[in-house]
């Protein structure tokens, strides 16, 4: 299941933030923002769990702590100062795929404007599309 993903993710055409792929495997569990059901993916050489639909990341939090790193420093590209947070996003409520507990929201403490949506359970972070290039691309110390 999602605490667990070990399976073997071929390249599809499906692209998300950073290179991400999906394998077209299930998970099983779905998405917390469309309710499609999530697949298995790799970044970077972590997994993660994604949605073909509208793009969103869910990742273990202990592996997002090593991929930001990892991305962050590997970007080349010229930095792109974020736009300002929207702080409507702090109203949205979201429950955790996993254990259908309501996921806590807040800003992201890192460079780049971005919401966390975080299960405190399961230890999983939910992204929206975009979210993860955002803190990428952020300028600051890589």
């Amino acid at each position: 299941m999602i605490h667990e993903l070990t399976t073997n993710v071929t390249d599809l055409p499906l692209s998300f933030d950073q290179g991400g792929k999906l394998s077209g495997k299930p998970c099983g569990v779905d998405c917390p923002t469309c309710r499609k059901e999530l697949q298995i993916g790799r970044i970077a050489g972590c997994q993660f769990a994604g949605c073909e639909t509208c793009g969103g990341i869910l990742i273990q939090q202990h592996v997002f702590a090593t991929l930001i790193q990892h991305l962050r420093a590997k970007h080349t590209g010229a930095s792109e100062i974020p736009k300002p947070m929207d702080a409507r996003q702090l109203d949205v409520t979201r429950s955790c795929p996993a254990c259908l507990a309501k996921m806590e929201t807040y800003p992201y403490q890192g460079a780049g404007n971005s919401v966390i949506d975080a299960c405190r359970e399961c230890r999983l972070i939910w992204f929206e599309s975009g979210e993860l290039d955002c803190l990428v691309k952020a300028p600051g110390r890589r």
